[in-house]
């Protein structure tokens, strides 16, 4: 054991310290390239602007790197003085680390930086060879290049979810003092620099729309105009094509690139007479290639940086409570449902009705006075007893002079056997009431008993489902909640879950007027693009002035379904009762009821099996809890027979995998693959018996299998020709299939009776 947890840290270590070694090869190949920006064609101040801007552990990797860059430069004889300039701002900046929080600021390193390159500058004035306004202004640009680079760093390295206004443009700007340094790198007229400048200023408008993307363009048509040269007047097309990428941002990637692309056409016609603002326009083109290829995953850490942090409270503490408070009350019913059970059990041990009273009532009213009650009921207590026994089994029998065919020995002895006989009929008669009293209270007692076991039940999945199946997360949430503020959409609540699924839904609550529009692709593509998933279009709820966003990842099937009717003796209510949801969990769930008989009474007992069973389905109950509340239901809904069957089919639109449920329903009938087969139900109906189960099976479907479900009354034929008409289907509508098994069922109806007919065809659908 010891050996691994060694060996573990050691492969850690050797991960630090890659990641170490990674990131200062980056730092100075980062100085380097700096190094090699050329500002005005004369200098080169941003090495030292780097070195400066960067904290102390990446100082003498990114002063190394620019000093290789500084003797192999892009201006001839310059190489020493940035060298100098170079070596003083590394010694100035350790000498000073540790110094209070001197080192943390951002001026420091600026005016650090100015002073190196100034007294550098200024020395090579002197001498004649620069003039000393322009050694001014490179020492100025060298301060502000270390402004940003130092602002970029410390912005990067305490990321809390967000960049500010200040921080992106400095960001950006830093980003651009790298590019820069690309820009003598040239293919057939064509920069590097500026290429990935322009994917630069696309990406950035994307995400940060109109703000981010005129920030990104005019300082990438700055550095352009800061280098010199020809490119200069051609900048604008950087600087105009960011702001209007920013503003159709909204529109999506695609719609972003292109309007690069033909604000660069149309600038390279507007300045005609320069060659360089069609070279700009190729560039650009190219830098929306690039941009157009970037990985969906790297757009989505992108996305993090202009993502508004929201204060979404964190449900941990709040779902635990609720799960134990769940789990408490659900124990607490279950053990008041067995303690009904044990007092019930003792006390119709004490209560219960026992013939021994039929007995000692006919004694005391009947043979009260009798001369020979005494012998009757001592020496002949046992012939005397089995006497009014059997007298009790005729008056079961409906027969009510019972002396008349009592045993001879008890009627030869018997003074008064009529009054004898009479009294037995009337307490017999009390004693069965007693009985059939005790026996439906029994029967009420039974069905509360299972009411508290059914809410026991539920409140134990509630817990169940809240503990284990769902994770929320509160990162995304806020990530998610300050991308819609970029559209002015402000968010009061929002949440982000996970099933045990894995499959990600939204929630998420907004304050906002009735007549406020909202645009439901721009809430989806910011859904996909913060979650780094696919979503489904948002359902959009409105009450007075709130609104109820909800997002469901989207699935990989959907299900065409068609349902077609006959009612018996084409009367105008059907006993059958159907319905069809979705879950909110990615499946669609199809309920077919078919109450017992035809006509109104049936329609009652099948809708009210088929309502009650959505109802607690929908509200996140398992499925055999929710069966024994609504078998419960039709027992106790009246004194007469209530009785309903149930199918259930459950479709998990994410996998294809079907399951079957029921409880007395007709079979189901399943074409998989071309090939069909079913699922029959051996189980009595709802409403009979207090304890019940579904039939279950499982079936894994794929595009084009299709699932039918039937009512008894279209199976009167058999399933035989039902399964030759699924294998003879072909690319026909769900609707179309269902109201051919109806019209076929009917025709094929050979005994003379009629019956309701329902039948659910569903057929399985890739999604698009």
């Amino acid at each position: 054991m010891s050996e691994n947890v060694k060996t573990k840290e050691n492969t850690l270590e050797i991960k630090e310290i890659i990641k170490a070694v990674t990131t200062q090869v980056i730092t100075a190949v980062c100085g380097f390239i700096t190094s090699r920006a050329p500002v005005m064609q004369s200098f080169s101040p941003f090495g030292i602007a780097f070195t400066a801007g960067m904290p102390k552990p990446y100082i003498l990797s990114a002063g190394i790197g620019a000093a290789i860059g500084y003797f192999a430069p892009v201006l001839e004889g310059s190489g020493f003085r940035y060298f100098a300039a170079l070596f003083a701002v590394c010694t100035i900046k350790l000498l000073l680390y540790g110094v209070g929080k001197l080192e943390k600021k951002a001026w420091l390193s600026s005016l650090i930086c100015f002073s190196a390159t100034a007294v550098t500058a200024l020395a090579v004035a002197a001498g004649g060879s620069i003039s000393p306004v322009y050694a001014l202004i490179e020492s100025v640009l060298a301060a502000a290049g270390a402004f940003f680079v130092h602002k970029t760093q410390k912005a990067v390295l305490s990321f809390q979810g967000r960049l500010s206004g200040e921080d992106l443009a400095c960001t950006v700007m830093t980003i651009n003092i790298l590019f820069m340094g690309l820009y003598p790198i040239v293919f057939l007229g064509l920069s590097a620099g500026r290429i990935l400048a322009a994917a630069l200023i696309m990406t950035v408008a994307l995400y940060g729309r109109a703000a981010g993307g005129a920030i990104a363009g005019c300082t990438a048509a700055f550095f352009i105009m800061l280098c010199g040269g020809e490119f200069a007047s051609a900048a604008i097309i950087f600087a105009v094509g960011g702001l209007l990428t920013g503003v159709f941002s909204p529109l999506g990637k695609i719609v972003s690139a292109i309007t690069m692309v033909v604000w660069g056409g149309i600038s390279a016609l507007l300045f005609a007479d320069s060659a360089y603002s069609y070279l700009m326009f190729s560039e650009t083109a190219f830098g929306a290639v690039i941009f157009m290829l970037l990985p969906k995953t790297f757009c989505v850490k992108i996305s993090k940086f202009f993502t508004a942090p929201v204060n979404i409270p964190s449900l941990e503490g709040l779902r635990r409570a609720l799960t134990m408070r769940l789990f408490f009350a659900s124990k607490a019913l279950s053990d008041v449902s067995e303690t009904v059970k044990e007092v019930a059990s003792e006390l119709s041990l004490i209560n219960a009705p026992d013939f021994e009273w039929v007995a000692q009532n006919v004694k005391n009213d009947a043979c009260k006075g009798c001369s020979l009650c005494s012998y009757c009921w001592s020496r002949k207590k046992k012939a005397t007893v089995d006497a009014l026994l059997y007298m009790s089994k005729l008056i079961k029998g409906g027969e009510r002079e019972p002396q008349n065919d009592a045993p001879t020995e008890w009627r030869d002895r018997c003074l008064w056997p009529n009054r004898v006989g009479n009294a037995t009929v009337r307490y017999y008669d009390e004693f069965s009431s007693k009985i059939a009293a005790e026996m439906r209270i029994e029967e009420v007692r039974g069905v509360v008993s299972d009411q508290f076991d059914g809410i026991s039940n539920m409140l134990y999945d509630l817990a169940t489902e809240f503990e284990r199946c769902e994770e929320f997360d509160s990162e995304l949430a806020s990530r998610f909640s300050g991308a819609l503020c970029d559209i002015d959409i402000r968010v009061t609540d929002c949440a982000c879950k996970t099933d045990k699924y894995g499959r990600l839904s939204i929630e998420a609550r907004v304050p906002i007027p009735q007549s406020a529009t909202v645009n439901r692709m721009d809430i989806l593509k910011i859904a996909n693009a913060v979650c780094g998933r696919e979503f489904c279009a948002p359902t959009i709820t409105r009450a007075k002035n709130e609104m109820f966003m909800s997002l469901s990842e989207k699935a990989n099937f959907t299900v065409s379904i068609g349902v077609s009717q006959h009612n018996c003796k084409d009367g105008v209510v059907c006993g059958d009762a159907y319905t069809e949801f979705d879950d909110g969990r990615g499946r669609t769930v199809l309920i077919l009821s078919d109450g017992m008989g035809t006509g109104g009474r049936a329609a009652v007992d099948g809708a009210m099996a088929s309502g009650l069973m959505e109802r607690l389905l929908k509200a996140g109950f398992g499925y055999d809890c929710a069966l024994r509340i609504v078998n419960s239901s039709l027992l106790f809904k009246s004194t007469d027979e209530s009785l309903a069957t149930l199918d259930i089919s459950s479709i998990d639109l994410f996998t294809g995998k079907v399951e079957l449920l029921k409880v007395g329903a007709a079979p189901t009938v399943i074409r998989r693959g071309g090939r069909t087969g079913k699922a029959q139900s051996t189980s009595l109906p709802a409403g009979i018996l207090r304890d019940i189960g579904f039939d279950k099976a499982t079936v894994n479907l794929r595009a084009g299998d299709i699932l039918l479900m039937m009512s008894d009354g279209a199976v009167s034929a058999g399933t035989d020709w039902i399964c030759a008409e699924l294998e003879a289907f072909r690319d026909g509508e769900a609707q179309d299939l269902a109201d051919k098994i109806v019209r076929l069922a009917r025709q094929r109806r050979t005994d003379g009776h009629d019956d309701d007919i329902t039948v659910i065809a569903a057929i399985l659908e890739k999604a698009i």
